[in-house]
């Protein structure tokens, strides 16, 4: 090598160095305000000395965007997580890696939802440049994509892009959204949204994306809800540089419970099923607890209630409390009597058949109430009549259409 030739080889390579050395150590007072750094190409620098090497099986990482001069394509600016550009003006960012790939030509870049006006190149190779003219002030969520062909994964991170107005004034940005609530019909409703960016900052609150009549401020309230009033709220900011839309708070209104049907009193012969309903309504989901005689029956948490092969000891109040997010409602009581099988003599006597009708005398135990029954298949029973034997005869009488073949019986009641 000709010596001679050295210092010239030495000043080449610092000027090539140069300019990263720049990025890495600018002073922020003397950065341009029109751009920021989120976060430094740290691979470059030791690509540049030929240090760098790929590790292998590593993928591209995603670091963050870094604005880069138009002109020259250097990277100029402070280190931060965002990025800012001015509407109107030309935007020039950088999509940068930490680890490239083997083949950085191989690398490719993505972002989704660009403020308008801003694309990408997303074929492979592409250098990461976000670059165009805003035409529209806001503040944009963004995510980075970076991959390379060599691997199967790719990387993202999220970063917001603000574009200001050309007059120098921020564009609204929320900084807490309303939250969702679940409240009980009848109660009071707020929702609240916080936000900064150049006043006067104006506000249009939304149900179901349909502006609310003057509800044009920070906070909205609605006074005793009701079911109509269940729906999804956001709201709108705006001033001079741009617009926002806040997150979707959701309101859900809930009924509390009511009985429509109750249960109703029940008789059952002993070793008989007796079986309870209750209809109830209110917001769901609609919790069943059967009570007897106040207690709770374990296991009986339907709308219906059944006793197989009732008994004496299962004779007495039977009712059910109703439950939902909102509250608790307990039915009225309902009644039920079990009647003895004890086995009575009943004679029958003075049967009148004829014209549709039937009667005849029934004598038993006298001081007794006597149940009649009358059956046409010896298996379902249906009950006539209860009277009381104060000389252990009653007579009874059917004059209603009858069918073919009718069955009689009688019981004691208890």
């Amino acid at each position: 090598m000709n010596l001679k030739k050295l210092p010239a080889l030495v000043l080449a390579a610092v000027l090539q160095v140069l300019p990263l050395c720049r990025v890495a150590t600018v002073n922020s007072a003397i950065a341009p305000s029109s751009f920021a750094i989120v976060m430094r190409w740290l691979a470059g620098t030791v690509a540049l000395l030929g240090s760098y090497h790929a590790v292998s099986g590593a993928s591209a990482a995603v670091v963050g965007v870094a604005p880069i001069n138009p002109t020259t394509g250097l990277q100029t600016g402070l280190v931060t997580t965002n990025a800012t550009g001015t509407n109107g003006q030309t935007f020039a960012y950088r999509v940068i890696v930490t680890n490239p790939g083997v083949n950085p030509q191989q690398a490719f870049y993505n972002v989704t939802a660009l403020p308008p006006g801003l694309t990408i190149n997303t074929n492979l190779g592409g250098n990461g440049n976000i670059t165009g003219t805003p035409s529209t002030p806001g503040a944009y969520p963004v995510t980075l994509i970076a991959g390379n062909a060599n691997y199967a994964n790719v990387v993202t991170t999220n970063i917001t892009i603000t574009i200001v107005a050309s007059g120098g004034a921020s564009p609204p940005a929320v900084t807490r959204q309303p939250a969702s609530q679940t409240l009980p019909v009848g109660t009071n409703a707020s929702f609240t949204v916080t936000a900064t960016g150049t006043a006067p900052l104006h506000y249009q609150w939304r149900k179901d994306g349909s502006n609310l009549s003057g509800a044009t401020t920070s906070n909205y309230s609605i006074a005793s809800v009701t079911t109509n009033d269940s729906g999804n709220y956001s709201v709108a900011v705006t001033n001079s540089a741009g617009s926002i839309t806040s997150a979707v708070a959701v309101l859900n209104v809930l009924l509390p419970p009511s009985i429509l049907i109750p249960p109703q009193n029940a008789t059952v012969n002993a070793g008989v099923t007796a079986n309870f309903t209750v209809l109830a309504a209110g917001s769901p989901p609609l919790t069943y607890q059967w009570k007897f005689n106040g207690n709770n029956l374990a296991g009986a948490t339907s709308s219906s209630l059944s006793i197989t092969n009732a008994q004496q000891a299962d004779q007495g109040d039977y009712s059910v409390a109703v439950s939902n997010l909102v509250s608790s409602l307990t039915s009225p009581t309902a009644h039920l009597t079990v009647q003895s099988t004890t086995s009575v003599s009943f004679e029958f006597a003075n049967w009148q058949v004829g014209n549709g009708s039937v009667s005849f005398d029934v004598t038993g135990p006298a001081q007794t109430n006597v149940v009649l029954w009358s059956s046409t298949d010896l298996t379902h029973w249906s009950a006539v009549s209860t009277n009381f034997s104060a000389t252990g005869t009653i007579h009874l009488s059917e004059t209603n259409t009858l069918p073919a073949v009718e069955f009689y019986r009688a019981t004691l009641s208890p």
